[in-house]
């Protein structure tokens, strides 16, 4: 059995879906980590929805995003 993976990434869309509320979840955490460090650059590896959303909805709201 294979699973399909462009339909299991569609849960993410429901905000009330246990995926969408374990990304919000890792995106405050993610969102702690760089606001605790002042760093001017920072290497970060996204693992968590596997598209790369965790990491990247939280660095698109941010001003300092491109350090």
């Amino acid at each position: 059995m294979s699973t399909d993976w462009q339909a299991w990434h569609t849960t993410y869309a429901d905000p009330d879906s246990d995926l969408s509320r374990r990304r919000r979840s890792v995106q405050r955490q993610i969102a702690q980590w760089l606001d605790d460090r002042n760093d001017d650059r920072l290497r970060v590896v996204s693992a968590c929805a596997g598209d790369g959303r965790d990491l990247l909805e939280v660095l698109a709201a941010r001003p300092d995003r491109s350090r």
